[in-house]
This record gives C-alpha cells, structure tokens and sequence, in this order.
C-alpha cells in the first residue's frame, strides 16, 4: 500500500541502525547515522528480498485461485486474497514491534502466509475479472483505464497522507494500512457475486463462460494443455523471446520506487516523509499522462497523421521506453534535488510503455498466437519482478563501495538496461512497419 511505503522504510532503517551501533557509543553526544553503509546495505538487502519474495505467491498460485474463482465464485476467492494479504501484513508489523526477539529478515517469511489467497496478484487478477463479469465488452476498455486512474490516485492519496502521518510517528501510517485492509474486507462482503451474471456476455464471452464451468479436474487439465502450448510458442517463435527480454527489462524501471527513495534519502539526506512527498510529484505526471495526455495523443496520431494501428502503437512504445531510458539516466547522475525531480517526471512519461508495448505487441504476432503471447509477458514481468529486489539491492551495494557519483549506479544500470529495450523496441517496430507496408508477416 503506498500509504506505508516511506514509514515502513524509516522503520526498517531504525531497527538496522540500533541493531549495528556500537553499545558503548555515547548517544547524548553522538547520534546514530543511519546513513552509513552498513545500515544501507543491510536495508537495501531486507527490502529488496522482501519486496521479491513477496512476489512468489502470486506466479504459483495465480492460476489455481483462478480456475477455484472460475468453479465457485469470485467473492470468496477475492476475499481470501486479502485476508491472505492483512495476515502477512501483521506479520511484518509483529518484527517490527519486536526487533530484539525477532530479527529483521524474518519479515521474509511473510510471503509463506500469503499463500492464503495467493496474495495482492489474485486480488488484482480478480478485480479486472469482477470488472469483465459485469461491463459490457464495449465499454471494459474504458473501465479499465478509470480503475488504472484510480490505482494511481490511491498512490497520491496514500503517498502524501503517509509522508503527513509519519511526521508525528512513523507507525501511524502503518495502523492505518492495517484499518483499511480491515475495511476493504468488510466492503467485500456488500458486493454481490459476478460468477453467475451470464445474460450480459455475447458471442465470445458466453464461450468463455462455458469453459470457466467445466469441472475443476477438467478445467485444470485444460489450463496445463494451454500452458504448455504456450510454452511451445514462447521458444518457437523469436518475436515472443525478443518481447519477453522487453518486458522483463524494461520491469526494472517501473519497480524502482524503493530503492529510489533510499537513494534520495542517503544522497541528499532527506527524511523519508520528504522524499514520499517529492515521489507524489512522479505519480501525478503518471496520472495526467494516463488520463489526459496518452487519450489525446493517441487520438491525434489516429485521426491527424497516416499512421497504421500498429504504426501508432509502434511509435507510441518507441516514445515511450526512450524516455525510460533518459528519466533512469538522469535520476542516476543528479547530484541536486532538481535534477532528481525532473527524472522522475521524465520517467513518469514514460511509464505508459507496458500499455503501449502490450497493444504494440499484439499487433506484431498472429491472433492465434496472442494468448500465448499474454502468457509470456506476464511471465517475463514475474521473473523480472523477481530480479529487481536483488538487483537493486546489490547495485546500491556497490555503489556506496566507489561512493562519489556512483551511488546512483542502480539507476545508470536501469538506464542501459531500458537502453537494450529501446533498441530492441525500435527493430521490432520497423519489423511493423515493413508488414504494414505489404510484407507478409
């Protein structure tokens, strides 16, 4: 939850600081730094590892949640989830208030409990599921895009409301995350189950329904036979394999926002409600630029220019992962708060690229390869979300070791990576342009 993302990192770095000072220091008159590298290097660690951890329920037991939301209803399942999700968030809050009997890294464990209701993945799986049982196929697009808007107002509210909270005590933000898990529990038991509302899909969608119906057994081995094939496609067809390193690196870039705000807060001495508040600016660039500016620039390149769908799609993604590349390269370098503000901007604009990378690549596989193709972007942004935790971690590692201008080294490391994306994105898009011009694909 973005309400205790900066709190939950002053805290974090509070308990590693104690736990690594010398105990016969003098604290009157010399306070602790937790700035030093030790503490850093230990928090980029336990943040890192959590923050990959906590993705491994969610890969394995999306698809079972799945097919069980599928035989008996959504409600339960989505519940479940984040019942799953409150239990594991007390468990980290538990480490927390007991640092001297519990160590640290014990917050690793907590994945292990979410998988009761396969964790945030599940809940966000069936939250778009919930939104397809019941809006007309017409109309899920824009749905979609309002519930995209509503993610990142959350991200503003909660951004800013924690960094205000955590001024007076960093655990108030937390408290509050514990009541409004509570609540969105209670609010899901008002909603009425969406499994059943068959007389609003056509064509298409009532076949869909039908197979979401069959037996468990049946559904299970119909989803491993779609998977494997999927996997056939995957290492058979190249544009797939060069789609999934896309995706997987351009993960990194999108998945920075802790390790960004420890190296704000090591480089300029920031406190964490600060650098929250700062962040706040990034997630409003994000919103105008998914609200406002990619429907208008979109429409403009539809009805003005002489570009083909993918030619848009292709132009649009070109933009898009080019400005990732420029965002992570100056964040990396900023030696002033200003430079780090107009990284985060420039990042924000780019951070429409896994829409428009998604729509581009549709475009550029035949439709019956598209299921596959889905199956293998949500395995490349898994596996890539898997690998930033450590990554970061450990480039933060090594940068603090040379000190100086390389303590940004994650985000200069981010930078070539996105790099690689951008040109990889700009061969694929002339390959679009080359089956659009009357080649055959």
């Amino acid at each position: 939850m973005a309400v205790i993302a900066a709190p939950q990192t002053d805290i974090v770095e509070n308990i590693i600081c104690r736990h690594l000072h010398d105990p016969e220091r003098d604290l009157t008159n010399q306070p602790l730094d937790c700035k030093r590298e030790a503490v850093q290097s230990e928090l980029a660690l336990v943040q890192g590892w959590g923050d990959s951890l906590i993705q491994i329920p969610g890969i394995f037991l999306a698809l079972p949640y799945g097919i069980l939301a599928d035989k008996y209803g959504r409600k339960p399942v989505f519940m479940l989830s984040f019942l799953g999700v409150l239990l594991s968030d007390t468990w980290v809050k538990i480490v927390y208030l007991f640092p001297d009997s519990l160590p640290i890294r014990m917050v690793w464990a907590a994945p292990i409990i979410q998988v009761i209701g396969g964790g945030r993945a599940v809940g966000t799986l069936l939250t778009y599921t919930i939104i397809a049982d019941v809006v007309p196929r017409a109309e899920r697009t824009r749905w979609l895009m309002w519930l995209t808007a509503i993610d990142l107002m959350a991200f503003i509210l909660g951004g800013a409301g924690g960094a205000v909270l955590m001024r007076r005590s960093s655990w108030d933000p937390l408290i509050l995350s514990s009541f409004l898990l509570i609540l969105s529990i209670l609010t899901m038991m008002t909603i009425p189950e969406t499994l059943s509302m068959v007389d609003k899909y056509s064509g298409e969608d009532r076949e869909m329904r039908s197979l979401s119906n069959r037996p468990a057994m049946g559904a299970t081995r119909a989803s491993f036979r779609k998977l494997t094939a999927s996997i056939r496609a995957i290492w058979t067809n190249p544009v797939i394999i060069l789609l999934l390193v896309v995706f997987l690196l351009v993960r990194l870039s999108t998945e920075s926002k802790s390790a960004l705000l420890q190296y704000t807060s090591k480089r300029f001495r920031w406190d964490y409600s600060t650098a929250s508040l700062v962040f706040t600016l990034g997630d409003i660039c994000q919103l105008l630029l998914t609200t406002v500016l990619m429907p208008l620039l979109d429409t403009y390149l539809e009805h003005r220019t002489k570009l083909s769908t993918g030619e848009k799609d292709s132009l649009l993604s070109e933009i898009s992962c080019w400005l990732l590349v420029v965002g992570c390269f100056v964040l990396g370098i900023s030696s002033h708060p200003i430079g780090v503000i107009f990284g985060l901007i420039i990042n924000a604009l780019g951070s429409a690229s896994p829409v428009t990378l998604r729509s581009m690549a549709t475009s550029l596989v035949p439709p019956s390869s598209v299921g596959s193709l889905y199956t293998a972007i949500s395995m490349a942004q898994g596996v890539g979300g898997l690998l930033t935790g450590p990554f970061f971690a450990g480039s933060f590692h090594w940068g603090m070791v040379l000190g100086g201008h390389w303590l940004g080294l994650p985000f200069l490391l981010t930078s070539a990576f996105c790099l690689i994306a951008s040109i990889i994105t700009s061969c694929l898009s002339r390959t679009n342009r080359a089956r659009d011009n009357g080649r055959v694909y």
